[in-house]
């Protein structure tokens, strides 16, 4: 017995009505930091996208691995060769989201600490 066609409109509509109020809860973050090592300003901006932090200008996607009412933890790496040479490196961003702190961490095996060095900032929510 097939369910009559006014139910599967309703049931269409719902999906429909729901599926628009998660994509409308996805959150988009900018952020500030000072560069190294001239201290200029940084301004970056995040958004939110199918469990992925999206960088809007480089485009780089962080995976988000957490991401509650107190804050943001997103990751990116990668691994490959390139000229005979192996390159290691990860980054993550940390956002506090009741006081909008904010931290990018880079790590690659083949550099100095002193380009391995977390980056501190503040981060808005628009």
């Amino acid at each position: 017995m097939k369910p009559p066609r006014h139910i599967i409109f309703f049931i269409l509509f719902i999906a429909t009505a729901l599926s628009g109020r998660v994509a409308s809860a996805a959150e988009v973050w900018t952020c500030t930091y000072p560069s190294f090592p001239e201290k200029r300003p940084v301004i970056v901006r995040y958004h939110e996208t199918n469990g992925f932090l999206t960088d809007d200008d480089s485009k780089h996607k962080y995976q988000i691995l957490q991401n509650n009412q107190y804050g943001l933890i997103a990751v990116w790496s990668f691994i490959g060769e390139s000229e005979s040479l192996v390159t290691i490196t990860a980054a993550t961003i940390e956002i506090n989201k009741t006081n909008g702190d904010f931290l990018l961490e880079n790590a690659s095996v083949a550099e100095s600490d002193i380009l391995n060095r977390p980056y501190h900032g503040k981060c808005l929510k628009e």
